[in-house]
């Protein structure tokens, strides 16, 4: 969070960068058909929908969860 009213987040299976994401995953049409068009079609909205490019402002210290087998959010895409 931009906050430092937690202690402590926990993020799981959540992707940092919608772009990658719409490259790496098994079905892209999902992603496309949530954040309302493809990577070429909105690229802001990709930009701000990424939590990737917010990292700077993030003050609760987050723990990110992904798992190794997750068809939809690969690992990668909770590394930063």
């Amino acid at each position: 969070t931009q906050t430092t009213r937690f202690n402590a987040a926990v993020s799981g299976a959540g992707p940092v960068e919608h772009v990658s994401l719409w490259g790496l995953m098994d079905m892209p049409v999902i992603i496309a058909s949530y954040i309302g068009g493809y990577p070429w079609e909105i690229p802001e909205t990709y930009y701000k929908e990424s939590i990737m490019f917010k990292l700077g402002y993030v003050q609760t210290p987050t723990h990110i969860v992904s798992g190794a087998n997750d068809l939809r959010v690969p690992p990668s895409e909770s590394l930063t």
